[in-house]
């Protein structure tokens, strides 16, 4: 009785196969535990993956055209630079048969992007708004007068609109621009040269406000005119001093 009752009682059917489904279930959870385990990839290590030397010589040949991308095509970062190979390397275009620069061309294409808006491609404006530019007494008279009024703008009653000051375009294009208006739609003034420009803007560095009507009154009566009778009194002190030392008598 007692070799009977030590005896491990045999299990039934349903704890064989309760015990089989733990097995299975233990079996799976291994395999998954193993599977996450073998997606995961090594810890990178620093310096471990170098760039490519391709990649380093690129880069250096693309920082390299980017510079010399912005010094020939940047326009000198000018908001009133719409052609930025007017003066740089497209210079070939304004250029005439001789090599020389073409200053009615250059003329014509700043008149075109910065002026042809308000005062119309002929040059005659806007009737109460911008001024005619087609015998205009200050497109044809004294250069002391369109100068100023190119370097920083003129507000007048006469007209709604304002001109604004390009005085940040350099003295080349701003005399350009006056020759071109100067010599267009039947206009017949001298030239304007880039010398006048530039000493006129070091006579009013100190400028910032736009000019009016009355104060370039001042300046109507300089200009070319002056310079043609200094010229004049130069010629006849240069006859004087002639006929003193051809006089006989000293």
């Amino acid at each position: 009785m007692s070799s009977d009752s030590s005896k491990t009682p045999e299990p039934s059917a349903a704890e064989k196969n309760h015990r089989l489904d733990q097995a299975k279930a233990s079996d799976d959870s291994l395999q998954q535990v193993h599977s996450t385990l073998l997606r995961e990839k090594m810890e990178p290590t620093e310096n471990s993956t170098p760039i490519p030397t391709w990649l380093i010589f690129g880069i250096m040949i693309l920082g390299i055209w980017g510079g010399f991308y912005i010094a020939f095509y940047s326009g000198g970062f000018d908001a009133m630079v719409y052609d930025e190979t007017l003066f740089g390397r497209g210079a070939e275009t304004t250029t005439d048969d001789n090599g020389e620069i073409d200053v009615l061309l250059v003329g014509e294409r700043m008149y075109s992007r910065n002026c042809q808006v308000c005062h119309q491609a002929n040059g005659e404006g806007s009737p109460g708004a911008f001024p005619s530019l087609v015998g205009s007494e200050r497109v044809l008279g004294s250069e002391q007068v369109l100068t100023r009024i190119l370097l920083h703008g003129l507000n007048g009653a006469d007209y709604t609109g304002e001109m604004p000051p390009f005085g940040s375009l350099p003295d080349q294009q701003i005399a350009a621009v006056m020759t071109f208006i100067r010599q267009e739609w039947g206009n017949d003034a001298p030239e304007i040269s880039e010398g006048t420009v530039a000493a006129i803007r070091e006579e009013e560095s100190g400028r910032t406000a736009t000019w009016g009507y009355e104060e370039l009154e001042a300046f109507a009566g300089n200009g070319d005119e002056n310079g043609d009778n200094s010229e004049d009194a130069s010629s006849e002190e240069e006859d004087a001093d002639l006929e003193e030392d051809a006089d006989p008598e000293e």
